[in-house]
């Protein structure tokens, strides 16, 4: 058995247990592992079931910066599969999120990543929006500072 067998497994033991004790939060972690082991693997499918199973765990307790984190990963993960427009419609949901919970830096990345999305798509006019979104938070910040 090889390192991510191993792994695999103990994260599958932690589900169990974590299922039996009804703990959302250990389960949306659990769930976040094994999905990012099934990246690793190269099994797309996989990765992004538990990604959403992460994230359904998260909204379960409202916890707003686990959301935001589900949401950042489901984002990622088809912006690298090229499924741009899940990937854009994922990392908005994101910047609402972290909008709403002040999350400076993650509203930054997630502005970031609308921006290289549309510009990959062709959509310019779009993008302009969301390149002076960044530009006007940078400002603030920067008047902030």
């Amino acid at each position: 058995m090889n390192v991510l067998d191993k792994a695999q497994d103990s994260i599958e033991s932690s589900i169990t247990y974590q299922k039996r004790k009804k703990n959302h939060s250990g389960l949306a972690a659990s769930y976040n592992n094994l999905a990012y082991l099934y990246e690793l693997l190269g099994n797309g499918d996989k990765a992004v079931e538990n990604y959403f199973k992460a994230l359904e765990e998260d909204k379960h307790l409202e916890n707003s910066v686990g959301i935001s984190s589900d949401l950042h990963n489901i984002a990622r993960y088809y912006k690298g599969a090229g499924e741009f427009e899940n990937a854009l419609f994922y990392y908005k949901r994101a910047l609402e999120v972290n909008q709403g919970i002040a999350m400076i830096e993650r509203v930054r990345d997630d502005l970031q990543n609308i921006i290289d999305i549309l510009g990959s798509m062709g959509r310019e006019e779009d993008r302009k929006i969301y390149v002076k979104a960044l530009e006007d938070l940078d400002r603030k910040q920067s008047e902030n500072d």
